[in-house]
C-alpha cells in the first residue's frame, strides 16, 4: 500500500502578532482568552477548561453547528513564553477524526512581536490535514485581532464574545490574567 507523505507530515503554520511572546503565550493558554479566538465558527459558544501544567489535562468545548466538538489532551511541555506542546483528540463521536494528534506552538520574538510557529500532526487523513489546517489559519487571524485588542472580550449574557470589534478603554475590555507558569516538561504519553 502506498502512503501519502503529506498525510505524515505535520499542518504547519506561521503568523506574527503584535504582541510580546508574554502576551501571545497568555492568549494561548488562559481559558477565558483562549474562548476569544480558538473556535473558527465566530458565533459558537466556546468553554475552556485547562490545568496548565505538565501532564496537566485541557478541554475545548465548541457548540457549532453539528456539535457539540471537544477538543482535549495533555500538556507534555510547557517553556513559557517560547513552546507548547500538547496532545489533542477529539471526544464526540460527531467529529469524523478519532486520532490522537500533537501540536507544538512556537511563540519566538521579532521586531514588532511575536512569530508564532505552529506545527498538528498525526493526522489519518489528508482531509483530516487540510481541515484542521483550515480551522487554525482561521483561528490564528482570530487570535491576532484578540492580542491587537480588536475582538472584544464580553458579548450578550456574559459570555466571551466571538465577533466584532472591541470598544472603550482597555480596562472595559475585560481582565487580563499575568499567569507566569513555571517552565517544566515531561514524558506523559496519554
Amino acid at each position: 500500500m502506498e502512503t501519502d507523505d503529506r498525510i505524515m507530515e505535520a499542518a504547519r503554520l506561521a503568523r506574527t502578532v503584535a504582541a510580546s511572546p508574554e502576551r501571545v503565550f497568555e492568549v494561548w493558554t488562559a481559558p477565558a482568552e483562549v474562548e476569544r479566538w480558538v473556535c473558527p465558527d465566530p458565533d459558537a459558544p466556546v468553554k475552556v477548561a485547562a490545568d496548565l501544567r505538565a501532564g496537566g489535562r485541557y478541554s475545548i468545548r465548541m457548540d457549532a453547528e453539528g456539535g457539540p466538538f471537544t477538543a482535549h489532551g495533555r500538556y507534555r511541555e510547557i517553556d513559557p513564553p517560547r513552546r507548547l506542546v500538547y496532545s489533542w483528540r477529539w471526544l464526540e463521536d460527531a467529529h469524523p477524526m478519532r486520532a490522537r494528534t500533537l501540536v507544538t506552538v512556537e511563540f519566538a520574538p521579532v521586531e514588532g512581536g511575536t512569530r508564532i510557529r505552529l506545527a498538528h500532526e498525526g493526522f489519518p487523513a489528508r482531509s483530516d490535514l487540510e481541515g484542521h489546517e483550515q480551522g487554525w489559519r482561521i483561528s490564528l487571524e482570530r487570535l491576532a485581532e484578540v492580542v491587537a485588542g480588536q475582538r472584544s472580550p464580553m458579548g450578550p449574557a456574559g459570555r466571551p464574545c466571538s465577533g466584532g470589534l472591541a470598544s472603550g478603554p482597555p480596562e472595559r475590555r475585560g481582565p487580563v490574567r499575568n499567569a507566569s507558569p513555571r517552565k517544566c516538561r515531561d514524558g506523559v504519553v496519554d
